[in-house]
C-alpha cells in the first residue's frame, strides 16, 4: 500500500488533486477498461492516456487532466460508445468498488475524478 505520496507526473504549476478533493470510499463505480477483470493500465490518469497535442495543452492547467474519470451511472457509459463508437466500441464498461485508502475523489454530478496515490489503483472491477 502506499504512503500517500502522490504520482511524481503531477505539475508544480497547479495545485493536484484539485483543492476540494477528499478522501471517499464509492460503493459501485463505472469505468471503461480494456480488459475484465481490470487491470492498473485501465486506470491510468487522464494525461497518461493517448491523446492529441492540442488536447493536452487545452487541457494542462486543469487538475482533472491528471485524475481517473469514473461514472456513478451505466447509462453515461452507455451513451459515450453510443456517441464515439470510433473511441469506445472495444471498451468494456466494468464496476466495482473504489475504498478511501486509494487516494483522493472529487464527486460532480455522475462523474468521479479520482486521484490515485502513488502504486495504489482498485482491484476487482468487473464486467
Amino acid at each position: 500500500m502506499s504512503t500517500k505520496k502522490f504520482p511524481s507526473f503531477y505539475p508544480t504549476h497547479i495545485t493536484v488533486p484539485h483543492q476540494d478533493a477528499t478522501e471517499k470510499s464509492f460503493e459501485c463505480l463505472y469505468r471503461f477498461a480494456d480488459a475484465s477483470p481490470a487491470t492498473s493500465s485501465d486506470f491510468r490518469a487522464r494525461c497518461n492516456e493517448p491523446c492529441t497535442d492540442r488536447y493536452r495543452k487545452k487541457h494542462q492547467n486543469n487538475p482533472r487532466f491528471y485524475g481517473t474519470s469514473f461514472f456513478t451511472c451505466k447509462r453515461k457509459l452507455d451513451k459515450l460508445q453510443e456517441m464515439h463508437p470510433d473511441g469506445f466500441a472495444t471498451k468494456l464498461i466494468t464496476n466495482g468498488a473504489v475504498s478511501q485508502e486509494l487516494g483522493l475523489s472529487l464527486k460532480e454530478t455522475k462523474h468521479v475524478c479520482l486521484w490515485f496515490y502513488e502504486g495504489c489503483f482498485p482491484t476487482g472491477f468487473k464486467v
